[in-house]
Parts: structure tokens; C-alpha cells; sequence
């Protein structure tokens, strides 16, 4: 009688002797390569408060911006709201008007959506840009017609932002 030999089956086993090891060094390796952001808000570089710091600017120099606490936008001393949809040419025509000088200030209540101070930061960087693209095309030529830059010069941006007590 023949012999019969029973085939020995063996189960597929993965090795988890070492598991653990690769773990650990993926973690340290993501712990090292990953870079945990901090930065929130706005990205802006405000000078200390000095005595020294103390400029005084001419009221023609001077847009101001209020945003109350119900987040209605008012520009210099005018008594009537501005839209947020005229915000924007309202400004750059402003800042055509007086290029080298302006210095535009946003006075923002405490009790104010803090979105709305954001908006309007962002409506006037726009504005900047967008009269400086204008007076790029036009050579560089303030209302007289004189030239305000040197070559490869751009407008520089004024701008301060402060908030005002809450209740």
C-alpha cells in the first residue's frame, strides 16, 4: 500500500516583531518633517509705541475709516454710510488724488464683526493695487502731469489699523 503523504499547510503569518519599531520611526519621522502653523490673523508688523512715534499728519493727508458696531462703514467725518460695494473706488480714488502722501486709517470698534475689520483691510489693499496698476498705465503721471516715481518705484501702502472701546 502506498504511503500517502498528508501536505502540511502552513498560514500566511505577517512578522510584527519589528511593528512597533516602524511606528515609532514614523512618528518621529512626521513629528520632524511636519510644520505646525501659527500664524492666524493678520500678517502685519506694528511699530512699539514711543514718544518719538508721534507724527502728525495734515486732515488732506488723512482718510479714516470707521466701522461702528453694527459693521456700517463710514469714511472721514461723513455722516452718511458708505456701501461696502463703493468701499473700494471710493478709496483708490482717494489715494489717486494723493498718491505720495495719504495715509489711510481704520478705526474699527471693539463690538464690531471682527470679519467686517478684515473685509475692509482687504478692500483697501485692493484699492492700493488697483491705483497702482492705473498709474502704471498712465506712466506713472500724477493729475498735473508730473512724474510721482522713480523707475521700478510702486505705491507704498499707509495704512493703521486701531480698535476702539467696546461696552
Amino acid at each position: 500500500m502506498p504511503i500517502i503523504k498528508k501536505k502540511i499547510q502552513y498560514e500566511a503569518e505577517i512578522p510584527t516583531a519589528s511593528m512597533a519599531d516602524i511606528a515609532f520611526l514614523l512618528i518621529i519621522f512626521f513629528m520632524v518633517t511636519t510644520i505646525f502653523s501659527r500664524d492666524r490673523g493678520l500678517k502685519l508688523i506694528l511699530p512699539e509705541r514711543s514718544p518719538e512715534s508721534k507724527v502728525k499728519i495734515k486732515k488732506e493727508n488723512l482718510l479714516s475709516i470707521f466701522i461702528n458696531p453694527e459693521g456700517k462703514i463710514f469714511l472721514k467725518d461723513e455722516i452718511e454710510e458708505t456701501p461696502f460695494e463703493k468701499l473700494r473706488e471710493r478709496v483708490r480714488n482717494e489715494i489717486m488724488g494723493n498718491p505720495e502722501k495719504l495715509v489711510i486709517f481704520i478705526k474699527t470698534n471693539v463690538d464690531a464683526p471682527y470679519n467686517k475689520m478684515i473685509d475692509v483691510f482687504d478692500e483697501v489693499l485692493l484699492a492700493y493695487e488697483e491705483a497702482d496698476s492705473i498709474m502704471w498705465e498712465r506712466g506713472l503721471l500724477d493729475k498735473n502731469g508730473n512724474g510721482i516715481f522713480e523707475k521700478d518705484e510702486h505705491l507704498k501702502k499707509k495704512i493703521s489699523i486701531k480698535g476702539i472701546g467696546g461696552g
